[in-house]
């Protein structure tokens, strides 16, 4: 009897294992809204502004962040097509190009990132990926037509990710359509990751797909009111998890009526951007319900916390504030420094954070 009571118990463990093994199959990450460990924290150490003042005026929509090897910082300043260059202790160092159509010179740059000790900047007015030395000198132009229009890029191991509208006229109305592209070191593509779909008026707004990379993964969120679903792909663009949490719809209340009609819904996409943290947590902000004391767009920086497909904590960061649509505040996250830009105020709050795991 014993015998056959550890058979069947070994027949039990090989054939879990078998299907656990399959690598045909996503995994399932199903998730409760209970936090796997409550102890868990993320805290501000430190945070320091930049803004124009009586004898600078250097920041004209701030829009983008990189940071080098050696610590230094450099923020696209989009309206007046330069690339301000700082300290790590954000002491400022020098502007990197200017605008016009010449060599060197940027007309309506979109993105800045570092890769092998080279500045790029895309650029959509001319359609063109410009290189520039750390130090600020020009190497040389590139036209890339696609990559130019990206709103958005993140590197991961010599890998590019793309989110790209493409724009085009369709009866007399002007329509575009978001998508998600894996690219590799030269910029060619490696796949398209997945379509945000066909919309007009605030195109950006309606078809952005919100996404993260790690080191390996690649998180990728729906733009969905009614459920929490995050898709996880690897660096070749297989998919191998989703991510599932319990959720409650959670309704407009601010200009409830404008944006249930920009939206086509009264209720609030489930979440609205993805982040990677040094420590390689991810961050999911999600709706969250409006404050009837505030008459303005503007999010508690409040996120659920991911590790490993579970959800960790949810995390509020009451000094710094949020906006879902990217719009009046972008966001970024690098390393261990959160970048929001205050594009209407021309402002740049840079926050140092710290992963506090118990």
């Amino acid at each position: 009897m014993k015998k056959l009571l550890i058979a069947a118990v070994l027949f039990f463990v090989l054939s879990s294992c078998s299907k656990k093994g399959n690598m045909n199959e996503p995994l399932v990450f199903n998730n409760s809204t209970k936090p796997a460990d409550p102890g868990f924290s993320i805290e501000i150490t430190e945070q320091k502004v930049l803004q124009n003042d009586s004898t600078s005026m250097l920041l004209d929509m701030p829009w983008d962040a990189a940071e080098d090897d050696f610590g230094n910082i450099y923020i696209l300043s989009r309206m007046n097509c330069k690339i301000l260059k700082y300290e790590n202790d954000l002491n400022f160092i020098k502007e990197i190009a200017r605008e016009g159509p010449g060599p060197g010179e940027l007309t309506s740059p979109n993105n800045i990132f570092i890769f092998q000790d080279t500045l790029f900047v895309t650029d959509s007015g001319n359609k063109s990926l410009n290189r520039f030395t750390l130090e600020g000198d020009f190497i040389f132009s590139s036209l890339a037509p696609v990559l130019s229009q990206s709103h958005s890029l993140a590197l991961r191991n010599g890998l590019f990710v793309s989110q790209s509208i493409e724009m085009y006229e369709k009866n007399n109305v002007w329509m575009g359509r978001s998508k998600l592209s894996l690219l590799d070191s030269k910029f060619n593509l490696i796949t398209d990751i997945c379509d945000g779909g066909e919309t007009e008026d605030f195109i950006f707004f309606k078809s952005r797909i919100p996404y993260a990379v790690s080191n390996e993964q690649l998180f990728v969120s729906e733009n969905r009111t009614d459920r929490y679903r995050i898709s996880i792909y690897d660096l070749s663009g297989k998919l191998t998890g989703v991510i599932n949490k319990n959720y409650s719809m959670v309704p407009f209340e601010y200009k409830k009526e404008v944006w249930g009609k920009f939206f086509g819904t009264k209720y609030k996409r489930s979440m609205s951007n993805l982040y990677i943290d040094y420590a390689g947590n991810l961050w999911v902000m999600k709706a969250v319900k409006d404050d009837p004391e505030k008459d303005k767009n503007i999010d508690p920086f409040r996120f659920d916390v991911y590790k490993d497909g579970r959800f960790t904590n949810e995390v509020t960061l009451d000094s710094l504030e949020y906006e879902p649509f990217d719009y009046g505040i972008r966001t970024k996250v690098l390393n261990d420094r959160i970048y929001s830009f205050y594009i209407g105020e021309d402002k740049v709050v840079v926050s140092k954070y710290k992963v506090k795991e118990k």
